[in-house]
């Protein structure tokens, strides 16, 4: 957050604001016209949280200040500092947004008045993503000075419905690091702790057969952010609830207990990790003698326990609670932070590619926006609150891009889409939401590709979002 510190000194404003990153909040002072200028400090977690409520709640808000207005629309706000501050240092906490979405939109900073849309706090949200903002900063470095690296670390759990983005968010954080400086692992139902940390495989030799201790990812990467501590590191594990993560991590648990300096609070004792470590051979421990071996700033010992280091952060990834194969506790997941990824897209040839079928076409954004509102529908009447984790993803299917036209092709959707409706979404309402006379999927599937989405029944209203073509514009080719 440099960048919007550097931002901030060369505003002339009554307000004073700057951001932390050693502590991850933003320190707000008022103009003290009353008095001495008092100073307050609001998290990040805070601050996003305060946005998402002012997006949603848009016709609440003003964009030129009127302390009435603003001071009134403290209610809608769910974090309760930022309600109380909102309520009492009303003109402060509207300069301080202000100052964040002109920052993160590119625009000239006028007091008492802001550019405040829809679009400029989602712009906000992407470009710093506040709540991360601490991550950013830690995977910021120059490659040429290794001492530029500073102990920020992250620990976090990215959840949202299928196809929301989750894994491009960690690639859009982690991009700037080379590929020995992160790993990915996927948890899955037969993924073990020994798959995880490390297992002894035997191994024939010259001499015989021997017994050494193969690293698995998590020593790997714990190993090389030890020995490297001026450089970030990360691992990534995808689908974290996808396999038993209290038995994957096993004892690491302990581990991700973290102080305000990034290490461990608590070691763990583990000898084969502990001999990987100190050993030269980046696959096998070797036979390590009991004697001390440096290991970036520590002297490692037999007997050193096992910490997380502050260059060392961990990102991972997971379906909202109905796609669970294993629950995650609330012992593991309070270890962690939580962001929810919004199932939002600004991808214009993503939302408005065209599907089109039997002379009728639907941008995939109605198409997505219009079944979404029918599944939440759906889950209210049942009471099942968990259907609303069947709602699809923006990049559930993948919109292809030729000659500057953007489509989804009528047998992908079949294929994909449809087969996920009738089977997860719907599966319990297939007489509902399809026309009444279809049996199975293969009756569905081969409708859809003749007839259109006539398949789908009045109760999901996609009637008023089709639009007509000529057949000879259909990308749809009968060549195809």
């Amino acid at each position: 957050m440099e960048l919007f510190n550097d931002f901030l000194q060369n505003l002339e404003t009554s307000f004073g604001l700057s951001y932390k990153s050693t502590k991850g909040c933003f320190n707000i002072s008022n103009s003290g016209r009353r008095g001495d200028a008092k100073e307050f400090t609001l998290s990040y977690e805070s601050i996003v949280s305060a946005l998402q409520d002012i997006k949603n709640n848009m016709s609440q808000f003003s964009s030129v200040y009127d302390e009435k207005t603003w001071r009134d629309a403290a209610s809608v706000f769910s974090d309760n500092t930022i309600k109380s501050f909102c309520g009492v240092q009303t003109k402060p906490f509207f300069e301080t947004i202000n100052k964040l979405l002109s920052w993160a939109n590119n625009l000239q900073n006028a007091d008492g008045q802001m550019k405040l849309t829809s679009e400029t706090i989602s712009k906000l949200l992407d470009k710093i993503d506040i709540i991360d903002c601490l991550d950013n900063e830690s995977l910021v470095y120059d490659k040429s000075n290794t001492s530029s690296y500073t102990s920020d670390f992250s620990q976090k759990i990215y959840y949202g419905v299928p196809g929301s983005g989750k894994s491009h968010k960690i690639d859009e954080k982690t991009k700037v690091l080379p590929d020995d400086q992160k790993m990915r692992v996927v948890f899955h139902p037969e993924y073990t702790n020994a798959d995880f940390v490390g297992q002894i495989f035997p191994v024939q030799t010259e001499s015989g057969l021997e017994y050494p201790f193969k690293a698995g990812p998590f020593t790997c990467i714990l190993k090389r952010a030890l020995k490297n501590p001026g450089k970030p590191y990360c691992l990534i594990i995808e689908e974290i609830n996808r396999g038993n993560a209290a038995a994957i991590f096993g004892d690491l648990f302990q581990l991700l207990d973290r102080g305000p300096d990034g290490w461990s609070s608590y070691g763990i004792e583990n000898l084969d990790i502990n001999a990987f470590i100190r050993s030269e051979n980046e696959r096998y421990s070797e036979k390590t003698p009991s004697t001390t071996k440096q290991i970036g700033n520590i002297e490692y010992t037999e007997n050193t326990s096992i910490r997380l280091p502050p260059n060392l952060s961990l990102y991972a990834t997971m379906n909202t609670s109905d796609q669970n194969v294993f629950t995650l506790d609330n012992a593991f997941q309070r270890r962690w932070n939580m962001k929810l990824v919004p199932n939002e897209c600004t991808d214009t040839n993503q939302m408005d590619a065209l599907i089109t079928v039997n002379n009728h076409s639907i941008t995939w954004k109605s198409f997505q926006e219009t079944i979404n509102a029918v599944i939440g529908e759906k889950s209210n009447e049942s009471g099942l609150s968990s259907m609303e984790d069947k709602r699809l993803g923006c990049w559930f299917v993948k919109a292809e891009i030729k000659e500057n036209e953007s489509t989804i092709s009528k047998e992908m959707f079949a294929d994909k889409v449809l087969k996920y409706l009738w089977d997860d979404a719907f599966k319990f309402y297939h007489q509902e939401i399809f026309a009444g006379d279809i049996k199975n999927f293969e009756e569905l599937h081969r409708r859809f590709l003749e007839e259109g989405f006539s398949v789908f029944s009045d109760v999901c209203r996609l009637g008023e979002k089709l639009q007509t073509v000529d057949t000879s514009t259909d990308s749809e080719s009968s060549s195809e």
